[in-house]
């Protein structure tokens, strides 16, 4: 059995693990800020970049019930934006070519995860749609929502696939050469459901005997 003075030596290395870990995705943030500020001006040269990527994500199809390529294929920009002194603070954001969708020209989610790594505090955006033009979520599944409404809602762990996936290797994307687990992102997803279930069955759990009481 471990000693309790041993456990607290152990904590402080976990401590000065996760710093060491947090100061290591700064600088490698700091190191990569440019180069994908070069890749993204390149990239605005290349016709249907980020539709033609996406198209080829097939966690696209997982992750959104309605994927519309040809809406996707009114995007000319796709960038995230690391915080430079929060590693869990991140921007994505996406631009639009003139469509007949929606106003916005471009669409912005600010994701700042929350130390228990399960929560996060989430700027979204509102998406203004044009008359009759929004997508809705089938009978069958009322949560179901399609990547531009991902920008108007309150999901942060998809934000993470984007991030540590999709962003870096764009290019592979677009050549339909990737090969990323995408295992990892689903199970993440399939968890953070889990979560908010289980969080709402014990909301109705708890407010179910209040309910009985009151009809006494």
């Amino acid at each position: 059995m471990i000693s309790d003075e041993i456990q607290q030596q152990l904590e402080r290395i976990g401590k000065e693990t996760t710093d060491a870990d947090r100061q290591l995705f700064l600088q490698r943030n700091k190191l990569m800020k440019p180069i994908y500020a070069k890749r993204r001006e390149i990239l605005k040269k290349v016709p249907n970049f980020w539709g033609t990527a996406l198209g080829n994500n097939q966690m696209m199809v997982t992750l959104f019930e309605d994927v519309d390529q040809d809406l996707l294929n009114n995007i000319t920009d796709f960038h995230v934006e690391h915080d430079d002194e929060n590693p869990d603070t991140y921007t994505i954001s996406v631009s639009f070519a003139k469509n007949d969708d929606f106003e916005n020209e471009t669409l912005t989610k600010k994701i700042t995860v929350n130390e228990d790594g399960d929560s996060a505090e989430v700027v979204k955006s509102t998406v203004n749609w044009k008359g009759g033009k929004k997508r809705k979520a089938s009978a069958a599944d009322e949560e179901a929502t399609s990547f531009i409404d991902w920008f108007s809602n309150d999901d942060h762990i998809i934000g993470s696939f984007f991030r540590d996936d999709f962003f870096p290797d764009a290019i592979n994307y677009y050549n339909g050469e990737d090969d990323s687990d995408d295992e990892e992102y689903l199970d993440e997803i399939e968890l953070g459901s889990e979560d908010e279930d289980d969080e709402e069955d014990d909301e109705e759990e708890e407010q179910a005997p209040k309910s009985k009481k009151a009809r006494k």
